[in-house]
């Protein structure tokens, strides 16, 4: 009977006024396109009163309430069965706002958003019904809408005294307080979503990973949460936004400085619809810390590798300087006293003199003597590689490069000290740069777009007068100033002959100690060494004492065992000054200087060529030049 007064409400309905009911009607879910009057003060349902009569007898029959209202949120159709759930008499309602008849049921939202609500238990005159509410359209035009409810309260009553009732609800709630024992127990944060993006759920580990309360998020679209600063970004709107939906995988950061990898995946319903998204949440910022601790120490390893690489088997033990010279005396006061300081100090002198071991006494002097020392010969390496030696570069900088990139030598040098050797030798281009990490303390690697602080002491080396050079503009004039802070002049060995005995006896105990043998030089050797005027210096010194020890098989070392070019010297020097007279000393010494001065500068006309050809460092003959009084007429 309920079948019939529904299918011939549906005909009747149609024929009459005009209607298309959907052509399922379940529960009496009331579907309807209707053409609504725009005259003033005519009632939609003022039109054919017998048969309006008996659509609302049928509709009175019906075991659901059904409540229709226009689109001014008006009942216009309340049938019997809604009256007597609402507790009203069946006509009161009539021509009355819906919130003042039922004001939870939800028509008004219907009406305004156009969208179906899926059935819904609410509570009506202390009641409990499922109410489903559906738009009414005529064409794309909404006129109204219509709710129909359901009393469940007797069948709730009813079902809670069933047996199987009760255990269907205890197994039900033991499944739940499984999943929730099971949600909660999890390492890893679960966040919860409805399909447009709405916070459902959250649970404690999440609450900890993010240190925010489900209070806070839960009911709030997730939109929201992202401008709010809560995330960096939604996982959840990244699988909701893509076609077809489907799972994504973030890195996040929370706003309490975590870290959290967060992979969202989609739950369908039975139509395919997006029903939830559920994002798993694992916290890895712990993770993140020791990356970089071990990116820290592979930078350190391969500092500690380059180095060892530079110096290879060297160890870095510095011997007590060898100093009996007034000349040297001078020197050491010098690095004892600028040691200490962070200043920029320029070391001048010929080849082999001792620069490197001046460089190295600054630092073991200094506060950075626990940091390390890197020497760089400027003139040693290829004018290809010096860029990328001294500023390192990052991985793919240029063909050949290493995969993981190389640190330069100023980046090894942090917190300890550069010695820069043969500085004239750099090129011009590569001046600037060195000016620029000089000035600021900071290093920007080859193909790197940033630049990385240091703290450098920078020590510089030459046996070329960089003096000329800047005048020659072969050396940057801004350079020079900035690594000539404080100047070292060290002297030529032929220069502080008191201390060729010492050094030579040192040189001796250091090879003999070495090679587990015993030599002596006897006093004849000593003597020719000291007459000679060491073109080389220290380095050649060291040189002919390794070759004695190892060559000669006496015990003592003669005149005999030592090399043609001293003994041909010392022959030269026999007869190149004649004496006439008795004179002082330093007097005649000064004489015998000038005479040479000025000979072998009328010969050459440069005092570059004379000061070869004297055996002398170039900035030697000038200052011997301005003392002696010798004017400089070369060009």
């Amino acid at each position: 009977m309920l079948w019939l007064a529904r299918r011939t409400s549906r005909c009747y309905y149609e024929s009459v006024w005009g209607l298309t009911l959907p052509a399922r009607n379940r529960s009496a879910r009331i579907t309807a396109q209707v053409e609504l009057s725009t005259h003033e003060g005519t009632d939609i349902l003022a039109d054919h009163t017998m048969n309006k009569e008996i659509f609302e007898a049928i509709m009175d029959y019906v075991y659901e309430g059904v409540v229709v209202i226009d689109n001014t949120e008006r009942v216009v159709l309340f049938n019997r069965s809604a009256a007597q759930m609402i507790g009203v008499p069946q006509d009161a309602p009539l021509r009355r706002h819906i919130r003042e008849i039922i004001p939870n049921i939800g028509l008004t939202e219907v009406l305004r958003d156009g969208q179906r609500r899926a059935v819904e238990k609410i509570i009506i005159n202390n009641r409990t019904v499922m109410v489903n509410r559906t738009p009414l359209r005529y064409y794309s035009r909404i006129w109204g809408a219509v709710a129909t409810f359901l009393d469940i309260s007797a069948v709730e009553a009813i079902t809670r005294d069933t047996e199987s009732y009760t255990q269907l609800v205890k197994q039900l709630s033991e499944i739940r307080k499984e999943l929730e024992l099971i949600i909660e127990s999890s390492n890893d944060g679960l966040y919860i979503t409805d399909g447009d993006g709405v916070t459902l759920r959250v649970n404690r580990p999440f609450e900890e990973i993010a240190g925010v309360t489900a209070h806070e998020v839960v009911g709030r679209h997730m939109r929201e949460l992202v401008d709010e600063g809560y995330f960096s970004e939604s996982v959840t709107l990244n699988v909701l936004s893509q076609n077809p939906p489907g799972p994504v995988t973030k890195i996040q950061s929370l706003r309490n400085g975590k870290y959290v990898i967060s992979t969202g995946r989609p739950v369908f319903d039975e139509n395919g619809k997006v029903h939830r998204v559920v994002t798993n949440i694992r916290d890895i910022t712990h993770f993140r810390d020791f990356d970089r601790r071990l990116e820290e120490t592979r930078s350190q390893l391969e500092k500690y590798r380059a180095e060892a690489t530079r110096l290879r088997s060297e160890i870095f033990k510095e011997e007590d300087a060898v100093v009996r010279s007034k000349a040297m005396s001078r020197v050491l006061d010098m690095i004892k006293q600028v040691a200490p300081y962070p200043t920029t100090v320029l070391v001048t002198g010929e080849s082999g003199v001792g620069k490197e071991v001046v460089a190295k006494l600054l630092h073991r002097h200094s506060g950075r003597q626990d940091g390390p020392f890197i020497k760089v010969n400027c003139g040693a390496i290829p004018e290809s590689l010096i860029e990328s030696e001294l500023f390192g570069y990052e991985p793919g900088a240029f063909t050949g490069a290493a995969r993981k990139g190389k640190p330069g030598m100023l980046e090894l040098a942090d917190n300890g000290t550069l010695l820069l050797d043969e500085i004239g030798e750099l090129a011009l281009d590569l001046q600037v740069k060195l000016l620029q990490v000089i000035q600021d303390q900071k290093v920007s690697r080859l193909g790197g777009v940033s630049s990385h602080p240091v703290n450098v002491r920078f020590i510089a080396a030459s046996n070329r007068d960089l003096v000329e050079m800047v005048e020659q503009k072969l050396f940057r004039e801004d350079l020079f100033y900035r690594l000539n802070v404080v100047k070292i002049d060290v002297p030529p060995l032929r220069e502080r002959k008191d201390d060729i005995p010492a050094l030579t006896l040192h040189f001796l105990n250091t090879f003999c100690e070495q090679y587990k043998i015993n030599k002596a030089f006897s006093t004849e050797v000593v003597e020719l060494l000291v007459n000679y005027a060491w073109p080389g210096n220290v380095r050649e010194l060291r040189n002919v004492v390794e070759r004695l020890v190892v060559m000669v098989t006496d015990p003592t070392i003669l005149p005999e065992h030592l090399p043609q070019e001293i003994h041909a010297q010392s022959q030269g020097r026999q007869g190149s000054v004649s004496v006439s007279g008795l004179a002082p000393i330093k007097d005649a010494v000064a004489e015998v200087e000038i005479q040479l001065i000025n000979r072998a500068m009328n010969e050459f006309g440069s005092v570059r060529k004379a000061a070869k050809a004297l055996q002398v460092a170039h900035s030697t003959l000038l200052r011997k030049m301005k003392t002696l009084g010798i004017e400089n007429h070369s060009v």
